[in-house]
């Protein structure tokens, strides 16, 4: 698994800018077809949300119903990354819990929730950034 270095933002510049900025510089991207395996996994998204909205939406991450998927070890990037994929795709939030390895493979268990909802209780809140 390829580790990034951690994060430096010492010699950042970080500031808020109008709409028109962020219009002036919006991509637009060809729209294309998404693969078999991409729609396979916006299915398994969609019913893990489907599972939490029967739930009643619980807010701690322990309490939610979700998902999970077994694969190769070096296919664990592509996989999350295609999970993170179909939540963006169907407008969900898709969180992952701890991944276990063994044998070579990699098991994934995830929850995906809606974009509103509040983050899972017990973790430590962002601190504000001063701009």
């Amino acid at each position: 698994m390829t580790k990034l270095p951690p994060l430096d933002l010492s010699g950042a510049s970080l500031s808020l800018v109008a709409p028109a900025i962020v219009a002036e510089r919006s991509k637009t991207r060809a729209v294309k077809e998404r693969s078999k395996d991409q729609k396979t996994l916006d299915s398994l998204v969609q019913k893990a949300y489907d599972k939490w909205v029967e739930a009643g939406r619980p807010e701690k991450f322990s309490d939610r119903p979700g998902g999970a998927i077994r694969v190769p070890e070096d296919q664990l990037l592509r996989v999350t990354k295609a999970l993170h994929m179909s939540g963006s795709f169907l407008n969900m939030s898709v969180r992952f819990g701890n991944t276990v390895v063994a044998d070579g493979y990699a098991e994934v268990v995830f929850t995906a929730v809606a974009k509103t909802a509040k983050p899972a209780t017990g973790l430590q809140p962002i601190p504000e950034v001063p701009f």
